[in-house]
């Protein structure tokens, strides 16, 4: 599977590029910034190299200020009725301004109360949509999900380690915040969102010493927003505790992150990337690498706002109909074609084989019809009999090279048209002579508009068995 994955937050852009289920390419770009629409067209459009089409599915995660997280607590009930009572909530919240949602249960949880359910709850509203959405645009960008960098880090997460040593923690350090989840065997038991103001793309190149500096003081400033949240929950969570912490996100490039964390919480703290083959700074992708093994938008909150999903809908059965008009005009052009060129072989057979009607008079009483021989009668005839018309047609389009039809000869029976076809195989080897014999019958019994009604009169002459004569006179009633 191809896809192309774009992640637009940190005021920074990340462009991981799939190929057969591969990454090929992870690229981080600092100072990208959607406000300055006309920069950000084109890095962006610099980075994807092209028409969008050709990279497969384009997953994109938006900027942590565009989604807004909270922990809800709502009254046991279905997914169904869940997702009503927090759509109430959020409206009345934003006084009815459009939005998209979405929502995970937390499993357990120390706020977690009697007959309540802790809700983690993703909202964006599609007026701050409107500046994303108009940039993908203007790059030629057509989404298939826009979501959250939650949702792919749980997905790397549960695809990484489907089995936990009890509770362990993903932490995502950003430029504006940092996001914690507790993860225990595929089930979010906490999250927690904390602020944090660090300038990653801060660098003194060429001075060793003081990016050294820089870099330290960024991670102590982490590790003191970690500090209160970390040490509460194990203390509330007693003996399970937490076994393991995955730092991934733009910070978790810093020298010396994991062990300042290790540290400073006496916990085994490890990075938190699917693309250790492809880059250094892996971890940097995480939320990448799980989106990018999305198949379809049901497996993930999807943000993209109801009305360009209908219009993709639309567009999508507008499509399918034009198909279906173009091969039904298609089957229509076949057919008229197929008829005229089925006409032209018959009025040809019937000119070159000097086709005759034998006047014959049937014996069955006066009702029978008695047709006179020449081309003219058997044109009128054939115009006024569209099944006749089949059956000749057939029979034109059926006998096989080397036989010649003599004579064929119609005859009405009880309203039904008998045809008597007299044939002559001549071949100078007898075994041929007796193979395209068989042929010969076989295939006009191989007709749906002929039905034999005797049996073959088949009669041999000619001066030597090399130059025998075979004749053949057999019998069809034409069926409607």
């Amino acid at each position: 599977m191809n896809s192309l994955n774009i992640d637009l937050r940190d005021n920074a852009l990340r462009v991981l590029k799939i190929n057969d289920d591969k990454a090929v390419s992870a690229n981080l770009i600092n100072h990208f910034s959607i406000a300055d629409r006309r920069s950000a067209k084109d890095m962006l459009s610099a980075e994807i190299g092209g028409p969008s089409g050709k990279h497969g599915r384009i997953n994109i995660i938006l900027p942590q200020d565009m989604v807004n997280h909270s922990v809800q607590q709502v009254p046991r009930a279905g997914a169904d009725d869940i997702s009503m009572i927090l759509r109430r909530m959020i409206a009345r919240e934003l006084s009815n301004d459009e939005f998209t949602f979405g929502f995970r249960e937390i499993a357990e949880s120390k706020k977690n109360k009697t007959g309540t359910h802790n809700i983690l709850l993703e909202y964006v509203q599609n007026k701050d949509l409107a500046n994303c959405l108009a940039l993908l645009k203007e790059c030629g960008i057509s989404s298939d999900v826009i979501t959250s960098s939650l949702e792919g880090n749980i997905r790397l997460f549960n695809k990484l380690r489907p089995e936990t040593s009890g509770n362990e923690a993903i932490i995502d350090i950003g430029a504006g915040s940092i996001e914690i989840f507790i993860i225990n065997n595929g089930s979010l038991m906490d999250y927690e969102n904390l602020p944090l103001l660090i300038d990653f793309a801060e660098s003194h190149a060429g001075d060793e010493s003081r990016e050294e500096q820089a870099s330290k003081i960024k991670i102590y400033k982490i590790v003191d927003v970690l500090f209160n949240s970390i040490t509460s929950y194990i203390k509330s969570s007693g003996a399970e505790g937490l076994s393991t912490l995955w730092v991934c996100g733009i910070g978790s490039g810093l020298t010396g992150i994991t062990d300042a964390i290790s540290s400073g919480f006496g916990i085994t703290t490890r990075l938190l990337s699917g693309l250790e083959d492809t880059c250094n700074n892996g971890s940097a992708f995480s939320a990448l690498s799980g989106v990018s093994t999305l198949t379809s938008s049901r497996e993930i909150t999807d943000f993209t706002p109801l009305s360009l999903l209908q219009k993709k809908k639309n567009l999508i059965t507008g499509s399918i109909i034009a198909a279906c008009i173009a091969v039904y005009l298609l089957i229509l052009i076949t057919t008229y074609f197929t008829m005229k060129k089925t006409e032209k072989d018959l009025m040809s057979f019937i000119k070159n084989k000097e086709t005759t009607l034998s006047t014959t008079t049937a014996r069955s009483g006066d009702d029978n019809d008695i047709y006179s021989a020449g081309k003219n009668t058997l044109f009128n005839i054939i115009h006024a009999s569209p099944s006749l018309y089949g059956a000749l047609s057939d029979i034109a389009k059926l006998i096989p090279s080397g036989v010649r039809i003599e004579k064929i000869d119609l005859r009405i029976e009880k309203d039904a048209a008998i045809l008597t076809i007299d044939a002559a195989i001549k071949h100078s080897s007898e075994s041929y002579n007796k193979a395209l014999l068989t042929k010969y019958i076989s295939a006009l019994e191989s007709s749906e508009r002929l039905k034999r009604v005797s049996t073959p009169a088949i009669a041999t002459s000619g001066p030597s068995k090399k130059e025998s004569i075979i004749s053949v006179r057999s019998s069809y009633e034409v069926v409607n």
